[in-house]
């Protein structure tokens, strides 16, 4: 919502209209701004490019937005971009699947566990919030300024209320969670930063994460944004384009495998 840029990776220059002419009164549907694309069955919904500080869109707002995206047929990814503000979260976390892409740098990994763990306090926020447990909310919304492991606090939530401590677990538990590398220069040391990263998430977070994979570095990427130009189209068949693919067969397998079990 803050800084589109989705147009240019597939090529578009004007993206109009856009989420910003959605979100105005008696604006267009959510269905009337996708916007066709250079690839069969894939469309855009643009976020908004002529407005300002529209990624602090109003409550009624954002419920608005997220009710029209869930009422789409097909399958619809949201880009969310970098973030931690409540909006962010509450998008990430309508998600079947919440994918998480980082690069094999200590800031982008860092910046991912903050958002994660952010995620699950909001998570875990809503839960009590809907509970009606006033006093285990506080208790939550205090875990914003410590560096506590979050099993910690549903552990000491138990000793006081097992029923409600089973209930947050699984609300943790119930996040359907991709991690992806971006950008890598070395499998074995992506794979391995990506197995890490997974257990430091369940350790300290509770939540269950699934590594999906790397994509390596191409420098190609580049050029083709200059020349407003789709990478997977110029180069079919680089191992980039051959990751891309493979990862998106795996989260969609792993999805659907996931739904059959429940």
């Amino acid at each position: 919502m803050g800084a589109p840029n989705l147009h240019t990776f597939l090529g578009i220059r004007n993206p109009t209209p856009n989420l910003g002419d959605f979100l105005v009164p008696n604006g267009p549907s959510l269905e009337e701004i996708g916007l066709p694309t250079m690839f069969p069955n894939l469309r855009l919904f643009a976020g908004p490019t002529r407005d300002v500080f529209l990624e602090n869109i109003k409550h009624f707002q954002k419920l608005k937005l997220i009710n029209h995206i869930r009422s789409l047929e097909g399958i619809t990814i949201v880009d969310i971009g970098a973030g931690t503000s409540f909006n962010d979260i509450d998008y990430f976390l309508m998600a079947d699947i919440g994918t998480l892409v980082v690069n094999p740098e200590p800031t982008s990994v860092e910046s991912c566990y903050h958002f994660l763990r952010s995620t699950a306090l909001r998570r875990l926020e809503k839960v009590v919030r809907m509970l009606d447990l006033e006093r285990i909310f506080t208790q939550v919304v205090e875990m914003r300024h410590y560096r506590y492991p979050l099993p910690e606090l549903i552990f000491q939530i138990s000793k006081v209320d097992r029923a409600c401590a089973e209930f947050l677990e699984r609300a943790l538990r119930e996040l359907n969670l991709t991690l992806i590398m971006n950008q890598t220069e070395d499998d074995r040391d992506a794979d391995r930063l990506g197995r890490s990263m997974r257990e430091v998430v369940q350790r300290y977070l509770g939540l269950k994460i699934r590594y999906a994979g790397g994509i390596p570095r191409d420098l190609a990427v580049r050029a083709c944004l200059t020349r407003f130009t789709p990478y997977v189209r110029e180069h079919p068949r680089s191992a980039t384009t051959r990751a891309l693919r493979r990862i998106g067969r795996e989260i969609l397998e792993s999805s659907a495998a996931t739904e059959g079990a429940k």
